[in-house]
């Protein structure tokens, strides 16, 4: 009985360490990765800005091809929604809140219990094309196992925003450039 008692008070120490810990974690956590596409920054801009676009790229969306889809409001834009379901990688939805063409976008997701994080796409134009930033910010709260996972967050997620910007730069560097507004002033 007294090894019982033992374990038992083992147990409750380390958790009880284990919170305390997590409190002195970091609260919130910022995960971004960068790529330059050869293709202009309004080519890459509509990838993202249409919802629907995303089933060519997005690394989650190919992990499970069965994964149920269903959009709202606008074809592309603000209040773009998608929502989706998936044995294989969770539940959620995503709306995009603000979109300046060939600047920015932002986005709230919602992965119900796990989270509503937001995501920004920032779009420069370089000298090779555009440089694409996938930037995904999270308020952890004071959850200690939402502050433990994370320390782990940008090794699990990182790698899967790199598989997106790769999937996407191949689509958008075979895509032809958009059509050339004639310049009406021009004298011939």
């Amino acid at each position: 009985m007294k090894a019982l008692k033992k374990i038992f008070i083992g147990i409750v120490i380390f958790l009880a360490l284990i919170v305390i810990v997590s409190f002195m974690l970091p609260s919130k956590v910022r995960i971004e990765r960068s790529m330059v596409m050869n293709a202009p920054p309004d080519v890459v801009f509509n990838q993202v800005n249409n919802l629907k676009n995303w089933e060519q790229w997005d690394a989650w969306t190919r992990m499970d091809s069965a994964m149920s889809k269903k959009y709202e409001g606008p074809e592309a834009g603000a209040n773009c929604k998608r929502t989706w379901e998936s044995k294989k990688v969770g539940n959620g939805s995503m709306l995009i809140v603000e979109s300046k063409p060939d600047d920015s976008i932002s986005i709230q997701l919602d992965f119900g219990n796990m989270g509503k994080p937001s995501s920004t796409f920032k779009f420069e134009k370089v000298e090779n094309g555009t440089k694409v930033s996938w930037i995904m910010n999270s308020d952890l709260g004071m959850n200690p196992m939402h502050r433990i996972f994370g320390l782990f967050e940008d090794k699990m997620i990182g790698p899967d925003f790199e598989k997106g910007l790769t999937n996407m730069k191949e689509i958008v560097e075979k895509l032809p450039p958009p059509a050339k507004v004639p310049d009406d002033n021009l004298k011939i």
